[in-house]
């Protein structure tokens, strides 16, 4: 199997395709973990899981997969949710490209909520947030399971409450 523009080539266990192109919005069974995706929202006490904010997190499969340039994830952000709350929401990702960060994970030395909790306190820390200061907001999640390659990568989505 060779890529469409030809830059990598290799072999390919015929078990995880499904017939059909990736189409935004549309994933291969298996990419979805809801247990993990709610197991992040629940980091975040007080948040609000929405529907929309839940569908721009997963569109991160599609993203990452495709190696897709931001703007394609920014382009389709803005279709679910609007121009309006678009330039309200917040997010972040845990997608490193360090040689063996997602390595304790990936090899079973410390839990997958712990690592991403870890990760996730170091991140607010910087920006001096908890994850308590989210309370109030719409949020979304998403977490590659474990039988992806990608397994440790997450997103987070937020919106913060509407002010009437």
């Amino acid at each position: 199997m060779t890529n469409a523009k030809q830059s990598m080539s290799g072999y390919i266990w015929k078990g995880y395709l499904t017939k059909g192109a990736l189409t935004k919005g549309s994933y291969p069974a298996g990419l979805i973990d809801s247990k993990l995706n709610q197991s992040l929202i629940n980091l975040f006490p007080g948040t609000i899981p929405d529907k929309q904010l839940q569908q721009v997190a997963e569109y991160y499969i599609h993203a990452v997969n495709t190696y897709e340039p931001g703007d394609t994830y920014y382009e389709y952000e803005g279709k679910i949710l609007g121009a309006e709350k678009q330039k309200k929401a917040s997010g972040f990702s845990t997608y490193s490209a360090v040689p063996g960060a997602y390595n304790q994970l990936r090899q079973n030395k410390v839990s997958f909520l712990q690592f991403e909790k870890n990760w996730l306190q170091k991140y607010l820390k910087t920006d001096h947030k908890t994850f308590f200061d989210f309370s109030g907001w719409s949020i979304g999640a998403y977490a590659f399971p474990k039988n992806s390659i990608f397994y440790g990568i997450i997103m987070i989505a937020l919106l913060p409450p509407t002010v009437k």
